[in-house]
């Protein structure tokens, strides 16, 4: 009797152990599962300008979180054409040894469906003084290769740089947008627009130069 009480006593330690063990096994493998699931889809983020063009928006679209996310943002004065070429940039911030520039914008996670955006007045204002800053250059000759006197059109744009971490491996991602800045020729009020849109405006060999900057 005693013989036969310890082997259903130690049977039932095994069917016990063995039932902890499945189950583990079985939260290891669905957990590596998710894992699979989530490296095999990217993060999804709209970034981009408002209708008005008073803010620049960020919308995870996405199925999961992303995390750490940053703007910076260069503004750039551009003599049109022939010419093409970038005559005056501003960077962000100062940049910080090992750092490189501050970030204009930051958010530490934003999840699934979740729309954040920033106003940028001060930014369409900043572009419009530099590119004031330019023409007073041009009238003045203090542009190379070009007189006070060549017909020539100066351009403004905003980039602003996008970076964010998908949650769960910290991959990195990046995207942009190009914006560009002009003054209303009655009010001489700045506006700015997505320069994507517009391309025949401002032209395509420019805002690939935008793109490819660093």
């Amino acid at each position: 009797m005693e013989t036969a009480a310890w082997i259903q006593a130690s049977a039932a330690v095994v069917m016990m152990i063995a039932t902890v063990v499945l189950a583990r096994i079985t939260w290891n493998y669905v957990n590596l599962t998710k894992q699979l699931v989530k490296s095999q889809v990217d993060p999804v983020v709209d970034f981009g300008i408002n209708r008005d063009g008073e803010e620049i928006v960020v919308t995870n679209v996405g199925a999961y979180q992303i995390l750490d996310i940053s703007v910076d943002k260069d503004t750039v004065c551009f003599l049109g054409p022939p010419w093409n070429k970038p005559i005056s940039k501003v960077r962000t911030g100062p940049k910080t040894p090992g750092r490189g520039p501050q970030a204009w914008w930051n958010l530490a996670s934003l999840g699934p469906g979740e729309v954040k955006n920033h106003p940028i007045g001060e930014v369409v204002n900043g572009a419009n003084n530099l590119l004031t800053s330019c023409e007073e250059q041009k009238a003045k000759g203090q542009i190379r290769d070009i007189s006070p006197t060549d017909n020539v059109q100066l351009f403004t744009f905003v980039v602003f740089r996008l970076v964010f971490y998908r949650d769960f491996d910290r991959r990195r991602y990046t995207s942009q947008k190009v914006i560009y800045v002009f003054k209303d020729s009655s009010t001489g009020k700045p506006f700015a627009m997505d320069a994507e849109y517009h391309g025949p405006i401002v032209g395509g060999e420019m805002l690939q130069q935008l793109r490819e900057a660093k």
